[in-house]
């Protein structure tokens, strides 16, 4: 590993220390959390979700990467990725809490361990892992597919509000004043999977890094979903189990076209 890998390795160690601090607290830490009933139990569902499958698979990736491998690279991106937009959720969402420093200090770790990790790594030689078969179209159409469906459903009630004040249901549940939810995947996750598919459709190198870790991202974050909708089912709240097979659908394709996209690899690099 070069100098820049090596940085970036050090700041994922320590941005996984402290995200394990952050869900350790949540879930032992009572009063923590001062959100709602709704709010506490996705939160509570998240950090067991980061704590015990999130982290475990970042170390264990940890071995592999250290000898080139392309799959342990995408995922180590991917998770980065997660922990950027998972602990957005808690800076910009969560009712004002001792941890706010900490969702600061994991957003900026992370990041800065992702772009040392694009801007260390050979990126060409990366590509040429790559045989660019036709089949990583099929990931594309994946892609758009997603950022398709969530820009239909969050327009569609951003439309409904403009039109006639109907608010988001997300907004009720959660009684928040804004939806972050749409703010954060409008921004973090629909421009990049746009672009991924764009570059992909393409076969060009940075197209399989984004899809990489978008997919690997959505994968997670999904299983995310599917349990906080199961644990917010069992809380009490109405509707919520209807979302679980969406989000294990999503969760399912996601993992499909990380297969498809890794099955394309010519070699390890």
């Amino acid at each position: 590993m070069n100098r820049r890998v090596r940085i970036a390795a050090v700041l994922t160690g320590i941005a996984a220390l402290l995200a394990t601090a952050a869900a350790s607290g949540g879930l032992l830490l009572d009063g923590l959390y001062r959100d709602n009933l709704f709010v506490t139990t996705v939160w509570r569902a998240t950090d067991r979700v980061t704590l015990f499958v999130v982290i475990p698979i970042l170390v264990l990736t940890g071995a592999t990467r250290r000898r080139g491998s392309t799959a342990a690279f995408l995922v180590w991106a991917g998770i980065l990725d997660y922990l950027i937009y998972n602990s957005a959720f808690y800076l910009f969402a969560a009712a004002f809490n001792g941890m706010f420093p900490v969702y600061v200090l994991i957003i900026n770790t992370s990041a800065a361990a992702l772009i040392l990790l694009f801007t260390g790594r050979d990126v060409g030689a990366l590509g040429s892992a790559f045989a660019g078969s036709a089949r990583v179209r099929i990931v594309a159409i994946f892609l758009f597919f997603v950022a398709l469906g969530l820009t239909t459903v969050y327009l569609s009630q951003i439309a409904a509000f403009i039109a006639a004040g109907r608010l988001p249901a997300i907004i009720e549940l959660t009684g928040h004043p804004t939806n972050v939810v749409f703010a954060l995947d409008l921004t973090l996750v629909v421009p990049v999977f746009i672009l991924a598919g764009i570059l992909l459709w393409r076969k060009r190198t940075w197209g399989y890094i984004l899809a990489g870790m978008g997919l690997v991202k959505g994968l997670l974050f999904n299983g995310v979903l599917a349990y906080a909708a199961f644990r917010t089912s069992r809380a009490g709240v109405p509707d919520s189990a209807a979302e679980i097979p969406i989000w294990i659908g999503l969760g399912l394709g996601s993992l499909a076209a990380l297969g498809l996209l890794m099955s394309d690899r010519r070699r390890r690099v």
